[in-house]
């Protein structure tokens, strides 16, 4: 099998385009391999294996090629349950033998950044216009209008439907809240019945904010 042939062990098969030049292609980036075989189930996200037509063009594309695997990455990270629940704990203390009582430290994800959790929103989720820059513009706006402003219905309804959801969210964090459960558990939880109830998370990049 010539160089030009070469495949990832665990990558399809079948023909694609090099992400380099856009030639027929069939080695697969052993990155990419890597986290899309880590993906959960039902885990949907803009990234994906990355095809080239031979190791130099590989080779000739990977600074600008390897930007993709961090924020790809860290999406899986972020969707991924941990196992046993909570009771993951830093490697640290992994043969540690003197614990006095049941709870133990737990480790946050190692890679949970705002971008990925961009990312991860489905195209249905309206964003705000903070989303891509970090910051509230229309807020800003908004708040140097000193005339009251007078909602049409279908506001009042669009208001009441967000307020619905805030508060099927905050009941949502408050049965995860218990002894031992971490804040970045909470933020887990939190973050996941917004989307899931087609709303953005508003605190995300809400002035940069993570």
């Amino acid at each position: 099998m010539g160089s030009d042939d070469a495949t990832v062990e665990g990558a399809p098969q079948a023909e694609n385009t090099c992400a380099g030049c856009g030639l027929p292609a069939k080695m697969a980036c052993p990155h990419c391999v890597k986290i899309k075989a880590s993906e959960p189930q039902d885990f949907t996200t803009e990234y994906g294996v990355a095809y080239y037509c031979a190791q130099d063009c590989f080779k000739k594309h990977w600074k600008t090629h390897k930007a993709q695997h961090k924020p790809w990455a860290a999406a899986v990270e972020i969707a991924t349950p941990l196992p046993g629940g909570n009771e993951r704990m830093p490697a640290c203390f992994d043969n540690y033998q003197g614990w006095t009582g049941s709870l133990r430290p737990w480790a946050r994800p190692a890679v949970d950044d705002t971008r990925a959790r961009l990312l991860r929103l489905p195209s249905t989720v309206q964003k705000p216009d903070y989303a891509g820059s970090g910051q509230p513009y229309s807020e800003i706006l908004d708040k140097r209008n000193r005339t009251a402003k007078v909602y049409t219905p279908e506001q009042i309804k669009g208001i009441r439907k967000a307020c619905q959801i805030g508060r099927e969210v905050l009941d949502a964090a408050g049965r995860a809240v218990k002894v031992g459960v971490t804040t970045a558990e909470i933020d887990r939880v939190t973050y996941e019945a917004t989307v899931a109830r087609g709303a953005y998370p508003s605190p995300l990049n809400y002035c940069n904010f993570p």
